[in-house]
């Protein structure tokens, strides 16, 4: 909506002070923090934090629209800003010394482990495996691969892991 009315910022009132550094109903000293860049808003958005919709961010970046999100029940709470860049700064002024903003979980996933090798070196493995993937209709949540091309590991939600293994075991 903000990108339709060509709006400059767009408050969401939600039930929480902010975006949390993780979720603090898994991690006690979950923080709120101060800003998040649109990369990062997105990233947390797209493996778990619920405060955000992954698809609401795209049309945000695209149009450099600044989000607040702020709760409906502590409005004295600075809540969180979302844009283009971040500061790297929590809610209680302090700056982070760390690289690492926060942490998001994704629950029932499975991690589905292809290796051997007889890997290495062949040309199209990877899209071969993810072709398979592909064909049964799974949805992949994350990608890891060694840099010695002797595995590929990636995530899909448990309850697609069945036909998942029996694809690429066949």
């Amino acid at each position: 909506m903000g990108a339709l009315f060509k709006a400059r910022q767009v408050t969401i009132w939600t039930d929480v002070d902010g975006v949390y550094s993780a979720d603090p109903r898994k991690v006690s000293e979950a923080v709120i923090l101060k800003t998040l860049s649109y990369q990062e808003a997105w990233e947390m958005s797209y493996l778990g934090a619920n405060v955000l919709h992954p698809r609401t961010i795209v049309p945000i970046m695209q149009y450099d629209i600044l989000i607040v999100i702020k709760s409906t029940f502590n409005l004295s709470a600075p809540g969180t800003m979302n844009s283009r860049s971040t500061d790297n700064e929590y809610e209680d002024g302090q700056r982070s010394t760390f690289p690492v903003k926060g942490f998001a979980t994704i629950d029932n996933v499975a991690l589905v482990s292809v290796e051997g090798t007889g890997m290495t070196g062949v040309l199209g493995t990877a899209s071969e495996i993810f072709a398979a993937v592909k064909d049964v209709g799974a949805n992949v949540v994350m990608i890891s691969q060694a840099s010695n091309e002797h595995s590929a590991c990636f995530s899909v939600p448990e309850k697609e892991v069945k036909a998942v293994a029996d694809v690429l075991e066949s």
